[in-house]
């Protein structure tokens, strides 16, 4: 016996009659809100297997009846509704309806209650569209509640809106009870309305703006061989949404296909007639019209050629052209999937939006990261003006992306709103992970836990991925993904290389991500900042590594300071939590006008492993001091020398091994019972401890005390001054020492401990308590503060 035929139908798409956007950034250029014709939007919804069509216009029905002519069209239309006791504004999409019937609705749409009324007595099928979408900043989780009672049927597939979305309202429509309806009908004095009061179906729709995603999202039913029976199955709850749900991406390409028709109407421009190769490309780029007849190749290499300026540019202007050839050639140029699409168009709508937003991110990344480059050389040749003329072109990058910018933030703008309704409902998914965002240079990152090291709080149950960017290929393996970067600068010995931001945007959406967290103020951490914003998800940043403090180490230069100093209390101040390892660094951070409440002093994860065994001593080695930080006058050092040659001569073949860089390394290095090593990888400064006996430092300055924490779990005894960062991971007597910063004092205490029987347990308990913290803990949503490590 042959299945019963399935009748498929985009029950929410528009043509050029919806003509009042509702995104600011059109009503910013005076566009309306869609070109496509209604024949246009009938032709591809048959190719893409659609077994009738309607149109689903704002308030008119004009679209609908262009192509009422067509025995497999009905006439519907989306309704701006509104709740008269707050004027919440809601679109209800009705099915099937007459001109006259039109009228009337048009009529009473502005008091939801009465219009209710009338759609039921009428028998006309309708649902609510994007029901969790908060279309005038009024929609409340009571609101919703008295949709659930008075609407028969919800689009819970919708191709504009994201997943999340869509999700939430899929498992709160399909799991509600005819209790729950009974129970807010009676929360909320309104009897639950429909041929069958008690049951709510699901339907989808595209929603399509721009001609690109007409019936990528539908509906469809078992058995309507007739439109009167499709709205049958509708009014009864016999229909299924099926295709994608949208995202940011969907929702920039529909307003670029939309700005670019707007401007060729202005323009008086018929792109499939024009002669600029550009131009007549666009309808194909844009929304993948196959029917446009190119000749791609000659087009886009007369486009190349014709990028060479008519009139003599000024130099940049002349290397942004350049580029831009360059780039034009590099992606068309050589055989591939660029060329080929060009020639052939895209296979599939998702192919075609993967395309475009590559292209995008390609050519926008690299010509960000050039005009960058610009800005910085400009400061080291002190020509403020190449610095003025490349940061323009940077905000021309940016206006021609804003809108990718405007989709993530308008997608996710009512992230608030859903978690509460998801509260609300008891429609809750599985806990999301979380992303941190690392940079791969030493720069911005001295606590020695590298991203590999960090990625062990997966095997502690810590729902966590790290996302990098390097000057590697791209990769993506055991929480791990690397992105490659556009282009990178070199920095005090580093490569400081660039994230494309798009494609993390892209990838975020995707993960769905419950949380953000920047482990360094670099570009990454900004890339996290931005993320968290567009995506209005909490942040959580990391200070770790004294900024300011390596500025002025590295210039000499006070003002430097302050202005590292200026940019990180911005960057920490726009996170929701920052996690600190000592009081310092969080009386610093209070001081520079961060707020003490959103600061959290948490204990730190050693950067080796809590079983490795790397700190292993033969017992008959000479005496080896360690201090690893800046050789600096400012950092102590003179009174740590001069406390050490008061103490050495009792001490046959002991040294001092001072490990980093500063004014006063050669001098150091020519002093008896002093050596001087370079600053050292994690691996190395490893090798360096594992040979040591004690650790020292007389640094005042340092905001984190982290070396010591890594001399701690080495299972060295530690002297630090009192009232250091240093200290504030030390227990005296128990794991060292403490001194006033003096010679006399340093030496005092040096002699104390090397005196004290129980230095060998003291290390001992050194290593046991710095790696008591794990990764895993110190990542972990579940914040656990040093103060709450067993004594």
């Amino acid at each position: 016996m042959a299945s019963p035929p399935e009748a498929r139908v985009d029950l929410h798409v528009h043509s050029h009659h919806s003509n009042r956007p509702s995104e600011w950034i059109l009503k910013k250029i005076g566009s309306p809100e869609c070109y496509t014709k209604p024949r246009d939007l009938y032709r591809i919804a048959k190719a893409r297997s659609m077994t009738f069509v309607t149109v689903t216009d704002h308030n008119v029905i004009d679209g609908g009846l262009e192509i009422a002519h067509h025995p497999d069209v009905f006439l519907s239309e989306e309704v701006d509704v509104s709740f008269p006791e707050d004027g919440c504004n809601i679109h209800v999409v009705t099915l099937g309806i007459t001109e006259t019937q039109h009228a009337e609705i048009q009529r009473l749409r502005r008091n939801v209650y009465d219009l209710t009324r009338y759609l039921n007595a009428e028998g006309i099928a309708h649902f609510v569209a994007h029901p969790l979408y908060n279309q005038n900043g009024r929609l409340t989780v009571e609101t919703f509640e008295k949709m659930l009672v008075l609407f028969p049927a919800f689009e819970v597939r919708n191709g504009a809106r994201n997943r999340l979305l869509n999700d939430l309202t899929d498992r709160i429509i399909t799991g509600i009870t005819g209790d729950d309806i009974a129970r807010l009908a009676d929360k909320h004095g309104i009897a639950p309305a429909g041929e069958y009061p008690f049951r709510r179906g699901i339907v989808g729709g595209s929603d399509d703006h721009g001609q690109i995603h007409v019936a990528t999202a539908y509906t469809w039913t078992l058995g309507a061989r007739t439109i009167p029976e499709f709205l049958d199955a509708v009014r009864h709850g016999r229909t299924h949404p099926a295709g994608a749900s949208g995202s940011a991406v969907v929702l920039a390409h529909s307003i670029y296909s939309v700005a670019f028709r707007y401007y060729m109407d202005r323009l008086g421009v018929r792109p499939e007639r024009s002669s600029n190769p550009l131009i007549a490309s666009l309808p194909r780029l844009l929304y993948n019209d196959t029917e446009a007849r190119l000749n791609p190749w000659a087009k886009i290499s007369h486009l190349a050629r014709r990028l060479k300026p008519r009139k003599k540019l000024k130099p940049d202007e002349e290397d942004l052209l350049v580029l831009l050839r360059e780039e034009l050639r590099a992606v068309f140029g050589r055989p591939g999937e660029y060329k080929d699409w060009l020639a052939n168009g895209s296979a599939s709508v998702e192919e075609h939006n993967a395309r475009i937003f590559g292209l995008a991110s390609r050519m926008s990344s690299r010509i960000l990261f050039v005009s960058l480059e610009k800005i910085v050389k400009s400061f080291s040749s002190e020509n403020p003006l190449k610095g003025i003329q490349a940061a323009s072109g940077i905000a021309g990058i940016y206006g021609l992306l804003s809108p990718y910018f405007f989709s993530f933030s308008h997608q996710y703008r009512d992230r608030r709103l859903l978690a509460e309704v998801q509260t609300r409902f008891n429609a809750g998914r599985e806990t999301g992970e979380s992303v941190l965002f690392c940079d791969n240079d030493a720069l911005w990152d001295s606590s020695g836990l590298t991203p590999a090291r960090l990625l062990k709080a997966r095997e502690e149950g810590v729902p966590i991925s790290i996302f990098t960017c390097s000057e590697m290929p791209a990769f993506d393996e055991a929480g791990l993904k690397n992105f490659p970067a556009p282009g990178s600068l070199a920095v005090a010995e580093n490569r400081i290389c660039f994230p494309p931001v798009l494609d993390v945007l892209a990838e975020l959406e995707t993960r769905n991500p419950d949380r953000l967290a920047a482990w360094t103020a670099g570009p990454m951490g900004l890339a996290a900042l931005l993320a968290a914003r567009l995506l209005g998800l909490p942040l959580t940043t990391y200070f770790h590594t004294d900024l300011p403090a390596l500025a002025r180490f590295l210039t000499r230069d006070a003002d430097i300071e302050e202005l590292v100093w200026k940019y990180v209390a911005w960057f920490h101040g726009k996170a929701d939590t920052v996690i600190v390892p000592t009081v310092a660094a969080k009386t610093a951070l209070t001081a520079r006008g961060l707020d003490p409440r959103r600061i959290e002093v948490r204990a730190w994860a050693s950067p080796w492993s809590a079983n490795g065994t790397l700190f292993e001593r033969g017992e008959d080695e000479p005496l080896r001091l360690v201090c690893v930080g800046p050789i600096d006058r400012d950092r102590g050092t003179i009174e740590m020398i001069s406390a050490w040659d008061s103490v050495r001569g009792a001490l046959p073949g002991a040294t001092l091994v001072l490990c980093g860089d500063g004014p006063m390394a050669a001098e150091a290095q020519g002093l008896p019972g002093v050596e001087v090593v370079p600053p050292r990888s994690s691996a190395g400064l490893a090798a360096l401890l594992a040979r040591a006996d004690l650790f020292l430092t007389n640094d005042r300055i340092d905001l984190t005390g982290l070396e010591t924490l890594r001399a701690l779990s080495a299972g060295l005894p530690a002297l630090v001054p009192h009232g250091s960062a240093a200290a504030e991971h030390v227990q005296p007597v128990r794991t060292g020492l403490l001194h006033d910063g003096t010679a006399p004092s340093i030496a005092a205490a040096l002699q104390a401990l090397l005196a004290d029987s129980r230095r060998p347990e003291m290390g001992d308990l050194a290593r046991r308590r710095a790696r008591e913290v794990t990764v895993g803990t110190m990542l972990a949503a579940d914040r656990v503060s040093r103060e709450s490590i067993p004594a």
